[in-house]
């Protein structure tokens, strides 16, 4: 199987912030107005967490150390 570069592995990460963010706002405006979902709060912000820590353990090794080491995590 193929591995993610560092670029990939940021690529992918960025749009599950993105996802997940406009999710719960939808999620959000919905029970303001009063309906009724399928989805709790915070379920698209856990289910992006999840994808991100695969994507984490598809991304090769070398390039995972430089990305936490730029983002000082």
């Amino acid at each position: 199987m193929k591995k993610f570069n560092g670029f990939e592995n940021w690529v992918i990460t960025e749009a599950l912030k993105v996802f997940a963010r406009e999710a719960e706002k939808q999620v959000a405006e919905a029970e303001r107005t009063g309906k009724r979902l399928l989805y709790a709060p915070g379920f698209f912000q856990d289910t992006a967490d999840s994808v991100k820590i695969t994507v984490d353990q598809l991304t090769k090794k070398e390039h995972l150390k430089k990305i936490r080491k730029d983002a000082n995590i």
